[in-house]
């Protein structure tokens, strides 16, 4: 029996770029707003668009897994970064939070 090897697609970077700008967009409208809730809206958006456009059931599932694929990687970047007090990024300068820079 002959092996099978499963492809796999690299991204586009372009489309990566695009998704992650909406997933940020998206948490950029509330400090409420969590990684994974703003990828499942981004991914409703992504799917319903396909959807609207013709596309096919199996391609609207594959806009879907793309961008929570994005997003579970800006998850990850996400949790990587250190925590800053909201107060600390408002303004300011890295040395002096809340001075002007």
């Amino acid at each position: 029996m002959p092996f099978l090897e499963t492809l796999v697609f690299p991204r586009a970077p372009v489309l990566t770029a695009a998704i992650r700008r909406d997933i940020l967009a998206v948490l950029a409208e509330s400090e409420a707003v969590t990684v994974p809730a703003a990828t499942a809206e981004t991914a409703a958006g992504w799917s319903a668009r396909r959807r609207r456009l013709g596309d096919s059931p199996s391609s609207v599932l594959s806009a879907a897994s793309l961008v929570f694929q994005v997003g579970a990687e800006l998850f990850d970047d996400v949790a990587a970064q250190p925590v800053v007090p909201a107060s600390d990024r408002r303004g300011g300068s890295p040395c002096h939070p809340g001075a002007e820079a």
